[in-house]
């Protein structure tokens, strides 16, 4: 194989690649869950100062693996093919995505209007309530794809 040289990607070509590039996954990133920024008539619900901003970064593939064993299992009888029992772990996945890709919080408040300090691990996790640990989750496993952001910028 010759010489490796960097490439500039035409729109086409990223459209193929997409989900295939790397990226940088220690990357961390800023993150207002998406129940604060719902809009009713144009205006936020929620006013911005009451908005909490998560420090989140996405999983690298070796972390994506190991969570696909705790996904859940199914369950199958030798005697009987038809049988199959699936048990979905849907909340300890949630638990490992959020021990590996939260990474902070500001702005966060309970229900006093008090800033809650943020602690890593199950600590702080055990503080949010469920709404906002799905919409964690979802965020951190969203970046382990591309954004159109991210892709713009490979041309420069």
């Amino acid at each position: 194989m010759g010489e490796v040289k960097d490439l500039v990607l035409t729109k086409e070509m990223k459209e193929k690649l997409s989900g295939l590039l790397a990226f940088q996954v220690d990357a961390i990133y800023k993150y207002v869950p998406a129940l604060y920024r719902e809009k009713k008539n144009g205006t936020y619900i929620i006013p911005k100062e009451f908005w909490p901003v998560f420090s989140i970064r996405s999983l690298n593939g070796v972390e994506l693996d190991e969570l696909e064993d705790t996904v859940g299992f199914t369950v199958l009888k030798a005697d009987d093919p038809n049988y199959r029992e699936f048990h979905g772990r849907s909340g300890t996945r949630r638990l490992e995505v959020l021990r590996k890709g939260l990474k902070g919080w500001k702005n966060f408040r309970d229900d006093t209007g008090k800033i809650v300090a943020y602690e890593e691990g199950d600590a702080g996790i055990a503080k949010l309530p469920l709404a906002i640990r799905q919409d964690l989750q979802e965020a951190i496993m969203e970046r382990m794809t591309l954004t159109e952001e991210e892709l713009r910028s490979l041309e420069s």
